[in-house]
């Protein structure tokens, strides 16, 4: 629901609009001589300068209504979808909290699995704890962005790929979150740093590559899309061993974003949680639980501290809550963006019908059709929605394709052509309906009632 600052700023932005459409021409009206202006045409209506100023002011109108309605729109797709979040099986007996293995004794990779399954071994010989799995981010979401090859893109200028989420993740995170694998297998204690690098697809990735073929022990190329411009930026060649289901909100094909696993046992971040799985019979508190997994850790290593412990459930809440306001706020944006276009485009154009009534009234009495006199008005609302797609589109789509590698990965670019193609049929319906009626009641003046006006 709107709440009383998003009204505010709504009226007022319908205020400063009516304030633009219509003081500029009254003043240049008020501040010529009384005489110049009864000696004008169609008693000191619009001239032509001011009808050139009028269309000016709805072609801005409905380029600035389409850039928003455009980019709001594109990002109400997503976070749509983002607010939906997919069923976790017995999310209540999970808790996670992050390790940050950033200091110079977990430099290597395999010092960092060394630490994490130390940490695993001494937590699960508690029987509060069922189980235990490492994750740069929880199922769903993603750590990072690649781009994925199916050649070496390597010294190939302008060559492009589709964009996917990343997920480091360790041998267990499949089996801890109850996960069963379509294909292939899951990462194993053979997947080291010096082995050959590996990955795990899912469903939505093998949708998006369009192989027939199975995929399972074909060889990729992943680039990241954060190096883009940097001297280093060569693409990893690396083999699919297992294709995992796809992990997230499945209500929108359109803002599907597919996930590659890596393990953490090669060349992993610093930075990653740890999920740990409850007994159900299990009566601790989460302080409790909190405090024996920071004991386990310190047991380990005194410098190290797990932080930002929480249940899973509350973290999906909380991630699924800023996606929901996100939503309410791009919704008010689309929806103050067409109440403007509505009001300010429909009245510009009446008032730029009705300043022509003298001129309607002359084609009519020379012999030009009802049609032609519409047509030349519809045809004016045509070049009104070109430049709305062109200009308005364009900067939408220069900005969706900007945030589009940060913003929920491709998702941006995937609901991108439903909702231009949705903004256009409205701004276009908007449009003929303001130049149609205004047009359709003018034509049904008399000739002479129309030149009274002059």
């Amino acid at each position: 629901s709107l709440n009383i600052g998003v009204l505010t700023v709504m009226i007022l932005l319908m205020l400063t609009l009516w304030l633009i459409s219509g003081v500029f021409a009254a003043w240049r009206v008020s501040s010529k001589d009384i005489t110049e202006t009864l000696g004008h045409d169609s008693k000191g209506s619009a001239s032509k300068q001011t009808n050139r100023i009028t269309r000016a002011l709805v072609g801005t109108q409905v380029v600035l209504s389409f850039f928003l309605l455009v980019l709001s729109g594109s990002y109400l797709f997503v976070f749509q979808n983002a607010a939906s979040t997919f069923e976790m099986k017995d999310a209540d007996l999970l808790v996670s909290g992050q390790i940050n293995l950033s200091s110079e004794l977990y430099s290597a990779p395999r010092q960092r699995e060394i630490y994490r399954q130390s940490l695993k071994q001494q937590i699960l010989s508690d029987n509060d704890f069922q189980d235990l799995s490492y994750s740069s981010v929880l199922p769903g979401n993603g750590s990072g962005r690649v781009q994925a090859y199916l050649e070496n893109p390597d010294g190939v200028a302008g060559q492009s790929a589709p964009i996917h989420a990343v997920n480091w993740v360790d041998s267990s995170f499949f089996d801890t979150f109850e996960f069963e694998m379509i294909g292939g297998r899951a990462f194993n204690q053979f997947d080291s740093p010096d082995a050959e690098p590996v990955i795990i697809v899912d469903q939505a990735f093998v949708d998006s590559m369009g192989i027939d073929e199975s995929i399972v022990g074909r060889s990729i190329y992943l680039r990241s899309t954060l190096r883009l411009n940097n001297a280093n930026d060569n693409a990893v060649l690396v083999r699919i061993v297992g294709i995992a289901p796809y992990l997230g909100p499945d209500n929108s094909q359109s803002s599907i974003t597919p996930r590659i696993y890596r393990p953490l046992s090669q060349n992993s971040p610093t930075a990653f949680r740890i999920i740990v799985k409850l007994h159900p019979q299990t009566s601790a508190s989460l302080a409790e639980l909190e405090r024996k997994i920071k004991i386990a850790s310190s047991s380990i290593d005194r410098d190290l501290s797990i932080y930002n412990f929480q249940p899973v459930s509350a973290i999906r809440e909380r991630d699924s809550s800023l996606a929901r306001l996100l939503l309410s706020v791009f919704s008010s944006v689309a929806v103050g963006a067409l109440i403007l276009a509505v009001i300010g485009v429909y009245g510009l154009i009446s008032r730029s019908v009705y300043s022509r009534r003298s001129e309607i009234g002359i084609r009519r009495a020379i012999g030009s059709s009802d049609f032609n006199i519409i047509w030349l008005f519809l045809r004016q609302a045509l070049i009104y929605l070109s430049a709305g797609v062109v200009i308005g589109g364009g900067l939408a789509l220069l900005v969706v394709n900007v945030t589009s590698t940060t913003v929920l990965g491709g998702g941006l670019l995937a609901s991108l052509l439903s909702v231009f193609v949705i903004v256009t049929c409205l701004v276009g319906a908007l449009l003929i309906f303001a130049s149609y009626m205004p047009a359709r009641r003018v034509v049904a003046m008399e000739p002479g009632e129309a030149l009274h006006y002059d």
